[in-house]
Formats: structure tokens, C-alpha cells, sequence
């Protein structure tokens, strides 16, 4: 069996896996293979699979790993969002089967549709965050001013903010409440904004804002995921050069080299 390799590729395979020949082919190897061809479909994308993840063919884990993938089909989960998950997150797809399942329901009852990439993201964030540390990050998003609800509205729109460490989102969130007025739930409903650096974008573009509003030249704060989605060339143009006369300043706050927060 080749897996329809040449034999220059399959050699390599078996260099990156030398445990590839202490495992039986008829009980391990070919069971294994037929799993994830049918996922990732193509015998590259398998090979370089097996190459960099000789520890699927440990039994324990090849049995999660076949039961987890029925589990995602039994729900409709789309084969391409399937092979994302075995190849971007293979310790999630591997993960025991009790603990997968757990994972799965739990991902399922906070509303998210088994239909959409985003599942996969959610399935990957409550895999990869512990219990304890779940229950401490929550903790600190209640001090930060969110509500269940808020926490649940900000998980189903980007479940990766979860991966910010407990500073970092208590910074971020005394920044947008504290410095720009924003209520805990108007993050809530735009999370994405908590992913941006807060030394290189959030401070320096907030620090321009709150300057031209200081000094009368804007009528109205704009939303703030506007002011911070915009590409740097767009954001110059529309805040910093369009007032950089009235303020010569400006050109040093949005480079960092001052701070009005």
C-alpha cells in the first residue's frame, strides 16, 4: 500500500514516521488511512497528515479519532470544515470520545449551527480552554462589567477572544469602557475588536479620536470597530492628515509616540 504516493514520497513519510513500520497494516495503518482519505480526500494532504501526526495510529487515539469524525457527520458537519479541524486542530479531533461528545453538546446548546465554519471554531476554543480556567475567565468577564448574556453574545460572534489572557482583556476593556465610553455590552456585540494589539492599534488610534473630539473637530465619536477595522492608509487619510494642520501632533499619536488615554 502507497497511498497513492511516488515512492520518493512515501520513503519520506516513513523518514518523518519511522513508527509507521512498527504498526500492523491490516489493524492500524489501512483503517487509519481510509479515515482521514475520506476526509481530507487527497493522498498529500493525508500523507503530510501522518507525517507531522504519527501519534493518531496509537489505538486508543485512532478509535477516538474514528468515533469523533461519525459524531461530527451524525450532525451534518460539512467534510471540508472536518478536514479544517483534523488538520488545523488534530488534538481536538482525537480528543477522548466522552470529552469530544461533552465538547460537542456543549457547543450545540450554546446555539451554534453545525452548518457553519464558526462551529469548529467554538469546538476548538471549549477544547483547548480547561474547565478551571473557563470558569476563571468568566469570572474576570463579569468584573469587566459582562452579563451572562453579554458573554454569550460576544462567544457566538468570535469565540477567539477567549483566547486572550486575563490582562490582556481587562487592559483592552478599561481602554473601550473606561477611556472611550463604551458600555460592556457594546463589546459584547463586537468582539472582534478585542483581538487587535493594544499597543500598535487600539491606544494609538483611540488616542486620535479622543483628540479631535477634545478639540471640537469631529461632531460625533465614530463606532469604534470602524475606527479600528480600517487599514492604516484609510485611517491616516480619513483622522490624521485630514486635521494634522489644526493638530501636528496627530502623526506622532497614531505612530504611538504619545498617548492622550
Amino acid at each position: 500500500m502507497s497511498f497513492g504516493l511516488s515512492g520518493v514520497d512515501l520513503a519520506r513519510v516513513v523518514i518523518w514516521n519511522p513508527c509507521l513500520l512498527t504498526r500492523s497494516l491490516e489493524k492500524c495503518i489501512i483503517p487509519c488511512y481510509d479515515i482521514l482519505k475520506s476526509v481530507l480526500i487527497l493522498d498529500e494532504k493525508v500523507a503530510k497528515f501522518f507525517g507531522r501526526s504519527s501519534w493518531i495510529l496509537l489505538d486508543n487515539v485512532q478509535k477516538n479519532f474514528a468515533v469523533n469524525v461519525s459524531v461530527l457527520r451524525a450532525l451534518g458537519v460539512p467534510q471540508s470544515f472536518i478536514s479544517v479541524l483534523i488538520t488545523c486542530h488534530p488534538y481536538v479531533a482525537c480528543r477522548k470520545t466522552s470529552m469530544f461528545e461533552k465538547d460537542v453538546e456543549k457547543v450545540v446548546n450554546m446555539g451554534f449551527n453545525p452548518l457553519k465554519m464558526i462551529f469548529i471554531t467554538a469546538l476548538h476554543v471549549i477544547s483547548c480552554v480547561g474547565e478551571s480556567s473557563w470558569a476563571q475567565k468568566k469570572e474576570i468577564y463579569k468584573q469587566c462589567g459582562w452579563t451572562e448574556n453579554d458573554f454569550l453574545t460576544a462567544f457566538r460572534k468570535d469565540p477567539m477572544f477567549m483566547a486572550l489572557s486575563k490582562k490582556n482583556f481587562r487592559s483592552k476593556m478599561d481602554v473601550f469602557v473606561n477611556k472611550m465610553g463604551l458600555q460592556p455590552a457594546d463589546v459584547a456585540r463586537v468582539p472582534s475588536i478585542l483581538k487587535y494589539s493594544l499597543e500598535k492599534r487600539i491606544i494609538p488610534r483611540c488616542s486620535v479620536i479622543k483628540v479631535l473630539l477634545a478639540k471640537g473637530l469631529m461632531k460625533e465619536k465614530p463606532a469604534l470597530s470602524y475606527v479600528l477595522i480600517e487599514p492604516d492608509e484609510a485611517f491616516m487619510n480619513r483622522f490624521v492628515k485630514k486635521h494634522q494642520e489644526n493638530v501636528p501632533l496627530l502623526l506622532d499619536i497614531f505612530h504611538g509616540k504619545s498617548s492622550f488615554l
